[in-house]
């Protein structure tokens, strides 16, 4: 009678460790997938610069993130006056 219950306590320690690990494995997983998949966007800040110079509108890229102007200038139109 003692051999069966500690059978039956052996039996019942067992399969409660077996269940409670196998859970917390899968968690770990997931958790190292969701860090090594993130995404992170990385571009540069760039603007579009404007002038006006006799009556000509021109513009300009200009890229902050590297702080260099990315184009020349651009005629865009004439018989402008104002911005």
């Amino acid at each position: 009678m003692k051999r069966k219950i500690s059978v039956l306590f052996s039996v019942i320690i067992l399969s409660t460790v077996t269940l409670t690990t196998v859970p917390a494995l899968a968690t770990q997983s997931e958790i190292i997938y969701e860090n090594t998949t993130e995404i992170q966007p990385r571009t540069d800040i760039k603007e579009w610069r404007f002038k006006i110079e006799n009556g000509n509108l021109y513009k300009r890229l200009y890229n902050y993130t590297r702080n260099r102007w990315e184009t020349d200038w651009i005629f865009v139109m004439s018989g402008v006056t104002e911005l």
